[in-house]
């Protein structure tokens, strides 16, 4: 055991193993009599954002064959997980199995279960701090079972699991609020882009015309070509000291560095290709979803990714907004090909055929010059909001670690 072990507990506490059995989860093999049973199988993923809450679904079930031949099963109790990522915690709300990113804590008798689920909230960050490996960190059996915890009798960690449901109860609640109001903002700042590129500027006596099916009815006085008029495939390599650039669905193309980002940078940078300010760029992979964009900047891309080079003298500023439309997010969709949901892929045969519908050269200024004087505006409130999210859980985190490690006085009910 190391200090690390003891850190939650640095005045002296009790081993978990002492007080909780620490069990390892495991996944039967792919065989059609293991699956979709009425066994809940947890996974890591299905611990997220539950904060030491009860586990009331899961992605994937077992077969009672399937968790007897490869899981392992707990009645009752919670599930931590121990790999990519460490420290999710939820409460098992029935019989239920899991996999090996999983370990059960089964609390003995003298444990208050709910108590338990909010000292390892409490020690996440000592848990992610003990996660040991090479291809992925974890954290094994023996070394969560080391963790010291609070030594304290039932009915006190009864009094403490009560006041931190009340006093969390109120920061989610304000939390949620938050949340929906910042999904309202994400809707008025979508309903606000495909206003403006359907032609908001033009004149109550303006006639309209049928447009690609995706846009619907668009001004007469709008042109419309086919994407391959306007840009030429282009892929560059070489570029190995120009900065990274990544498209993603609510940014359009950034610098990598600039934002949070799952996927790695390849370590042969020679097959990265080039990107310039005015290039129309495309996630094949992820169109459908609106990782698209017209670039504003200069760097190098996936190699995966399609990038076409001007061949016109239209507004960039506008073409970026009608891209990133919800229409046009639509257009993509329809283009994309895939075996399955969520996997659809668009191909450059495809895209290059796309119609792009282009207003008067001035009006594009206008509509782009409007969208960004409005979205500035909702994007400001949407961080206001994000910050206030941020702040709250922070409190969250720190009031539980506070009251379980009794740095706090816990309030005694009258």
């Amino acid at each position: 055991m190391t200090a690390l072990h003891g850190a939650l507990a640095p005045n002296g506490g009790v081993k978990l193993a002492h007080v909780a059995t620490v069990l390892n989860g495991g996944t039967p093999r792919a065989d059609d009599m293991n699956w979709n049973g009425d066994l809940p199988f947890v996974t890591p993923p299905d611990l997220r954002g539950l904060e030491g809450e009860s586990i009331l679904e899961t992605s994937r079930s077992l077969t009672e064959l399937g968790a007897s031949s490869g899981s392992t099963v707990a009645d009752f109790g919670l599930a931590v997980s121990c790999r990519a990522p460490i420290g999710y915690v939820g409460r098992l709300s029935r019989r239920s199995a899991f996999n090996q990113g999983c370990k059960a804590v089964v609390p003995s008798p003298e444990v208050d279960e709910k108590y338990l689920a909010y000292v390892l909230v409490a020690a996440r960050p000592i848990l992610e701090a003990l996660g040991r490996g090479t291809t992925f960190m974890e954290i094994s059996a023996s070394d969560l079972g080391s963790l010291l915890v609070p030594a304290t009798g039932q009915e006190e960690q009864r009094r403490i699991a009560d006041y931190l449901d009340r006093e969390t109860a109120t920061i989610d609640a304000l939390i949620e609020k938050q949340r929906a109001l910042i999904s309202g903002l994400r809707e008025r700042r979508s309903a606000a882009v495909e206003h403006a590129v359907s032609g908001f500027t033009t004149s109550a006596d303006e006639t309209f015309v049928e447009g690609p099916s995706w846009m619907g009815s668009i001004p007469s006085t709008w042109r419309t070509f086919p994407l391959w008029a306007m840009y030429r495939r282009e892929k560059r390599t070489g570029f190995l000291e120009e900065p990274m650039v990544s498209v993603f669905r609510d940014f359009g193309v950034v610098f990598k560095a600039d934002r949070a980002n799952l996927n790695e940078t390849a370590e042969d940078r020679s097959i990265y290709q080039l990107v310039e300010p005015g290039w129309f760029v495309v996630n094949r992979m992820k169109a459908w979803q609106g990782s698209v964009g017209v670039s504003s900047i200069r760097g190098i891309s996936s190699g995966h990714y399609l990038c076409f080079r001007p061949l016109h003298g239209e507004n960039h500023k506008f073409l970026n907004w009608l891209f990133r439309s919800p229409q046009y997010r639509h257009g993509f969709a329809m283009l994309s090909r895939g075996v399955r949901p969520g996997q659809a892929e668009i191909d450059n045969d495809q895209l290059r055929k796309m119609p792009v519908v282009l207003p008067p050269l001035d009006e594009q200024r206008e509509i782009a010059d409007h969208l960004d004087r409005e979205t500035a505006k909702i994007d400001a409130l949407i961080a206001k909001a994000e910050r206030f999210i941020e702040l709250a859980q922070e409190r969250r985190a720190a009031l539980i670690t506070a009251a379980v490690t009794g740095q706090i006085e816990i309030p005694r009910e009258d």
